[in-house]
């Protein structure tokens, strides 16, 4: 891995300890509306993550 994909990596996970207290708290809330916002945000932020972590350094491009 490159310098900037390590930063890339180490700064998401940093994000994810960070929200993931408020994430759970609105999960757990009982509203489904912000259940599903919750899973389709960590499933957006997931498939970023593979794209610019993985993706990305191999020459996968998005046309």
């Amino acid at each position: 891995m490159e310098t900037g994909q390590i930063a890339a990596l180490v700064g998401g996970i940093a994000m994810l300890v960070i929200l993931w207290p408020i994430a759970r708290r609105l999960g757990s809330s009982g509203a489904p509306v912000l259940r599903w916002a919750v899973l389709w945000a960590a499933v957006l932020a997931g498939v970023l993550a593979l794209y610019s972590l993985v993706l990305a350094p191999m020459g996968v491009g998005l046309r």
